[in-house]
């Protein structure tokens, strides 16, 4: 008998107690046939039992023919790995994953220009110098929300100031520099950004660089300019003008009586190309919406107020429409606490206080 499949690794042969075999012969008793036989089922049970044992679900089987047996597959089977996989490291023994900054290097994301053609020498307001030059008073004013500290020079007509802005934690957050004549020329820029730069001399930076940086807005104005007896107002023009860093500025025209007493005013909002950060671009600014505004006044003081758009998308001072011309709607406030209210007609014949000749 013979038993083959054991793990389908190798086979065990049983012989029968009489065999002859080649070359020799050998007489056996017959208790010699019983000794062998009586191993040969106590082997078997042996190795029965133990497959059983260890595997359950193997079924051994006794009726396999030889022929058969020299037909089935062989199988190999796999080498089983002796590899020793080592215990995985405690959290405190794991080596700790690589970390990045929390705070970016100064260059990141910034484009490949070459550094700024300036070092701030002021860091304190003990070595703070006022961007004119000559004597000047100091001069502190508090204020509910912080204070000011400006510092002051009179030359003729000729005013300048230099005003440091602090907050309630006496922090400085505005500078605003300013020049001013008698006859109405002026100019002022407003600062804002680091303190230890912002104390520093305007003319001492690059003024692209430093406008672009640190100027919130820029304003200016031209003296009063007579109009001439040819004029029917015979009166004054005054320009003044509000530009920011973004490209967008506001011009105010504001044109006076002979006694110079305002009565036409219009705001022209503006936008120019001001890439460079320099206002270089301010005159060629385009005009995007204009609004005019006039006064009457009466026992020399102001009376009401006009107001009509004379440039409102793409039109100016109305629209086209079914072969006709519809002027833009005026608005008079009569100061009667209602505020503007759509007017038609012509404002200067019923309300002769809007005449500048008049006041």
């Amino acid at each position: 008998m013979k038993i083959y499949g054991v793990n389908n690794t190798y086979q065990i042969p049983f012989k029968s107690a009489q065999t002859v075999q080649k070359g020799r012969e050998k007489t056996l008793n017959q208790t010699q046939h019983a000794i062998i036989a009586g191993a040969s089922v106590v082997g078997l049970s042996l190795i029965a039992w133990l497959i059983f044992r260890g595997k359950k679900s193997l079924k051994v089987k006794t009726d396999v023919k030889p022929d058969s047996v020299a037909n089935m597959p062989k199988v190999e089977v796999q080498p089983v790995s002796t590899t020793v996989i080592p215990p995985k490291p405690t959290i405190a023994e794991q080596p700790k994953p690589e970390t990045l900054p929390i705070t970016p290097p100064s260059d990141f994301n910034k484009p490949n220009v070459p550094p700024l053609p300036y070092t701030p020498k002021i860091t304190k307001f003990e070595d703070f110098k006022p961007y004119f030059d000559g004597e000047y008073e100091v001069i502190k004013t508090e204020f509910k929300n912080g204070s000011t500290i400006t510092y002051k020079k009179v030359k003729e007509d000729e005013t300048y100031r230099d005003i440091l802005v602090l907050n309630t934690d006496n922090k400085l957050v505005r500078r605003i520099t300013q020049f001013k004549k008698e006859n109405g020329q002026m100019w002022s820029r407003v600062y804002k950004g680091d303190e230890t730069q912002i104390l520093e001399n305007p003319k001492n930076f690059p003024k692209s660089i430093y406008d672009a940086d640190f100027l919130v807005k820029e304003f200016s104005g031209d003296a009063k300019k007579p109009l001439g007896v040819s004029d029917i107002s015979e009166g004054y023009e005054r320009l003044t003008r509000v530009a920011y860093p973004n490209g967008t500025a506001k011009t105010y025209q504001g044109f006076f009586n002979k006694n110079k007493k305002l009565h036409d005013y219009t705001i022209y909002y503006e936008k120019f190309n001001n890439n460079l950060g320099c206002f270089d671009r301010l005159h060629e600014a385009q005009s995007e919406y204009v609004v005019k505004y006039n006064y009457a006044y009466k026992d020399c003081k102001l009376f009401a107020i006009a107001k009509q758009d004379l440039l409102k998308h793409n039109n100016w001072h109305g629209t086209y429409s079914n072969g006709g011309f519809d002027p833009f709607p005026q608005y008079i406030d009569l100061r009667n606490g209602k505020g503007f209210e759509e007017f038609k007609g012509d404002f200067y014949m019923k309300y002769p206080e809007f005449n500048p000749d008049k006041f």
